[in-house]
């Protein structure tokens, strides 16, 4: 009975991606990012309890050496900054839950140790257009200086 139920319990959890919704997503910021994920590493979560905001940093290979080292990212490297709002949960008491996603906010390197910035805003992720030039430096400075969590 025990193995009927664990093959039960990991077959439903095996669905093709498309049955989750991946496919039903626009070609847009959201798709790219869930292709891209699946190269990604988280890199360090960020909480920010006035706002009431959750925010999780991913970053391919190159970046994640270069989180760990505390140096800048290289060309090449690429981080994701996923934020979204936080509600209490009604199914246990003090916990804290995913809203609703206000950005996404991508950095990468480029040729000459520069970065290129991009913006991602609500739940479609819709291109910020106009983000100005002191929010692009603020919010490069603050992305690429995040140190790597230390995990176990």
């Amino acid at each position: 009975m025990g193995i009927i139920l664990f093959l039960l319990l990991t077959s439903h959890g095996c669905r093709r991606q498309d049955e989750v919704g991946v496919k039903s997503v626009k070609d847009s910021a959201a798709q790219i990012f869930i292709r891209q994920i699946a190269n990604m590493s988280v890199i360090t979560s960020l909480s920010n309890q006035k706002k009431k905001t959750q925010s999780v940093l991913y970053g391919n290979e190159a970046a994640l050496e270069n989180a760990r080292r505390q140096s800048p990212p290289r060309e090449g490297a690429i981080l994701f900054l996923l934020s979204w709002t936080s509600k209490s949960d009604t199914e246990w008491f003090g916990g804290i839950v995913p809203a609703d996603v206000i950005s996404l906010e991508v950095v990468q390197g480029t040729v000459g140790n520069e970065y290129q910035y991009s913006r991602f805003l609500g739940k479609d992720l819709k291109a910020d257009r106009k983000p100005g030039i002191a929010l692009q430096e603020e919010r490069k400075s603050f992305i690429i200086t995040q140190k790597a969590a230390v995990m176990p």
